[in-house]
């Protein structure tokens, strides 16, 4: 398991034991539902800033090749898409299933 796994599991643990001592009458979390309420709106805030930051800007290798591409068109600019022959493979056999899985639908 990773650094990621072992952050995630705490945090379930955490609102899982959170969430039992409440029910039984318990705060482990002594806040109110004031200082709840903005907790969960920031961190809500902070998730949602950081997804438009990652899907609106290009960190990636392959991200930054794709915008490159996609300015190429828009300019008018005639553009070759290498695709590597792994990639092709992968798309010719999706293919393949996909007819395969068509033609048992219709027989």
């Amino acid at each position: 398991m990773n650094a990621k796994n072992y952050i995630t599991l705490a945090l379930l643990a955490l609102s899982t034991a959170n969430g039992i001592l409440t029910a039984l009458g318990y705060s482990i979390l002594p806040i109110t539902d004031e200082q709840l309420t903005v907790v969960v709106t920031s961190i809500i805030q902070v998730i949602s800033i950081a997804a438009a930051i990652w899907q609106n800007f290009n960190f990636s290798v392959a991200a930054k090749q794709g915008q490159a591409v996609t300015d190429a068109i828009k300019a008018g600019k005639d553009v070759d898409v290498m695709i590597t022959s792994a990639k092709a493979s992968a798309m010719a056999s999706e293919n393949e299933e996909a007819a395969s899985a068509a033609a048992r639908k219709r027989g």
